[in-house]
C-alpha cells in the first residue's frame, strides 16, 4: 500500500516527470488560474500515460485515474493518489518497463483488476454472476467517477466491489433485497472469493459469514434479515443512526441532548419497530417508507426541535390518493389539496395524546 506523502491536487507533478524524463512530451487540459490541470498526457515513443483528476475528493486528497498505454491501447489502469510511488510507476512505464514489472513493483497498478482475477480464479463459478466477457475488461464492467466498480448478483443478493485511491484493494458491500447488510474492507482476496460464493451462490445466512470469515461482524440489520424481519431491522437501524446524530454535542443543535432524550422516549414506546427515521437538518422525520428517502406522495410526521418546544407537522395524503398513488403519480402536477396537513407544538418537550394519536394514524398506512 502506498504510504508516501501524496500531492493532493497534482501541482508540480509534471515538473517531476519532466526532470526525470526530459524528452517526454507533456500535455495538460483543464488548467485554470490557481489550480492544477485536470488531465495530463505524457508520451514517449510508443508509450503513453494519462492522469485524470477525478471529481471525488477523498480523505483530504483528490483521486486520480492513471492509464498506462502502448500504441494508444490501454494496458493497465486504476485509481490512486499522486505521490512518489505513482510518479515512479509512470516514469518506469515510459522507460520501457513491462507490465509484469509494474505489477511486481507497484501495488496500485491494475489493483482492482488483479483482485477480481484472483476472486475468479479461486471460485470460477462466480463468473456466471458477474457477466465478465474477458479478464482484460474485468475492471470496466461498471465504472463511475468515484472509482472502479464491479458487481456480482443473484436473484436477491448483490456484492459490490469498489476501490478508490489507496484504501485497501477492495471495499465490499453485501446486499440482500436491496438493503446493505455488510460493508467490509479486506486485502485477503482468497477469503473474499469464498465469502462471495457463500453469499451469492449458496444464499448463506449472515450468521454463517460472521462465523466463517474474520472481516464480518454482527449488526442489527443482519440479525433481523436472518429472522425474516428485514424491514423492521432497517427501521431500528435508522433510529440508531438518528439517535447518534441528534446526540452529537457538536451538532448544530444547542439542545441536542433534549432532542436525543425525546427520541429515546419514542423508542421506549416501540415506535422504532414501525417507522423509518430520518432527518432534514434539525427536522426529525418518521415515515412508513420501505426505502431511505421520501417521495412527495408518502405520509410522514416532522418533529422540528426548538429550544423549549417541538414543532410538529403532519403530511398525510388522503386515503383515496394514497391507494391510487400509482395512477395519480402520472398526473400530480399540483399537490395542493391532496394532503391533510396538521401543525401543533409540544411545549417543554412534553409527549401528548395529540402526538400519540398522530403516530397511531401514521401506523395505519402500509409500508411503501
Amino acid at each position: 500500500m502506498q504510504t508516501d506523502s501524496a500531492r493532493d491536487d497534482g501541482n508540480e507533478f509534471w515538473e517531476v516527470i519532466q526532470t526525470a524524463k526530459p524528452n517526454v512530451q507533456i500535455e495538460f487540459d483543464g488548467k485554470n488560474e490557481g489550480y492544477s490541470p485536470r488531465r495530463y498526457t505524457l508520451t514517449f515513443n510508443q508509450r503513453k500515460c494519462t492522469v485524470q483528476r477525478i471529481a471525488t475528493f477523498w480523505q483530504d486528497k483528490y483521486s486520480f485515474r492513471v492509464e498506462f498505454c502502448f500504441n494508444n491501447q490501454i494496458q493497465a489502469t486504476d485509481h490512486t493518489f499522486l505521490g512518489n510511488t505513482t510518479t515512479n510507476a509512470i516514469i518506469d512505464w515510459l522507460s520501457e518497463s513491462t507490465l509484469q514489472e509494474l505489477y511486481r513493483k507497484y501495488e496500485f497498478v491494475d489493483r482492482h483488476k488483479r483482485a477480481l482475477e484472483t476472486i475468479l480464479q479461486t471460485v470460477p463459478e462466480l463468473a456466471r454472476y458477474a457477466n465478465i466477457a474477458s479478464n482484460e475488461k474485468v475492471y470496466m464492467l461498471i465504472e463511475d467517477t468515484s472509482g472502479a466498480f464491479n458487481q456480482f448478483s443473484s436473484i436477491n443478493r448483490i456484492v459490490d466491489i469498489q476501490t478508490l485511491g489507496n484504501d485497501p484493494p477492495v471495499n465490499i458491500d453485501f446486499y440482500w433485497d436491496g438493503c446493505r447488510i455488510f460493508c467490509i474492507a479486506t486485502e485477503d482476496n482468497y477469503l473474499l472469493a469464498h465469502a462471495i460464493k457463500a453469499w451469492i451462490c449458496e444464499n448463506a445466512p449472515p450468521s454463517k459469514l460472521i462465523a466463517n470469515f474474520p472481516f464480518f461482524t454482527t449488526n442489527t440489520i443482519a440479525e433481523y434479515y436472518e429472522l425474516g424481519k428485514g424491514i423492521e431491522g432497517e427501521f431500528i437501524n435508522s433510529w440508531d443512526q438518528m439517535e447518534t446524530y441528534f446526540s452529537d454535542p457538536q451538532s448544530i443543535l444547542n439542545y441536542s441532548e433534549k432532542a436525543a432524550r425525546f427520541i429515546r422516549m419514542l423508542r421506549a414506546k416501540g415506535y422504532d419497530h414501525y417507522f423509518r427515521a430520518g432527518q432534514v437538518v434539525t427536522s426529525f422525520r418518521l415515515s412508513r417508507s420501505r426505502r431511505h428517502g421520501l417521495r412527495n406522495d408518502q405520509p410522514y410526521i416532522a418533529l422540528d426541535f426548538q429550544s423549549d418546544y417541538i414543532a410538529i407537522g403532519a403530511h398525510f395524503p388522503h386515503k383515496i390518493q394514497f391507494h391510487f398513488k400509482q395512477l395519480l403519480r402520472k398526473n400530480l402536477f399540483n399537490l395542493n389539496g391532496l394532503f391533510r396537513k396538521r401543525q401543533f407544538s409540544l411545549k417543554n418537550y412534553e409527549y401528548t395524546s395529540e402526538l400519540e394519536n398522530l403516530l397511531q394514524e401514521l401506523m395505519t398506512y402500509p409500508i411503501d
